[in-house]
């Protein structure tokens, strides 16, 4: 059940770094980022981020990922290392898409933590 949930933290961090990273306008990924919005993210930190990518209008990476900084270290999570999710992205706005699909489906599944 372990590799289980390091599956879906690879998901999940897949999916934001695709977010931050890939080339997306500002209007595309606020178009994607409701629809995680019940979502059951399975890493604390996974959270965090996706709640400060919510809360940021930059139209690129390099001024997301100031923004980002800012905002963890606003919601109380200063540690929290971003670097991971800002390397370049080859993902498309299809494996995107697809990547927040797979994660809906699972927002069913209960969080398996052992």
């Amino acid at each position: 059940m372990a590799k289980h949930v390091r599956d879906w933290l690879e998901v999940e961090r897949a999916f934001l770094g695709g977010l931050c990273a890939a080339p997306l306008s500002l209007e595309e990924r606020g178009a994607t980022l409701p629809r995680l919005a019940e979502y059951n993210w399975r890493s604390p930190d996974h959270r965090v981020i996706y709640e400060a990518l919510r809360r940021s209008r930059q139209p690129d990476s390099a001024a997301l990922r100031e923004h980002i900084a800012a905002e963890i270290t606003r919601l109380g999570f200063p540690d929290i290392d971003i670097t991971p999710f800002f390397v370049p992205s080859a993902l498309s706005k299809a494996d995107i898409a697809r990547l927040a699909n797979a994660l809906l489906a699972a927002r069913s599944e209960a969080p398996d933590t052992k």
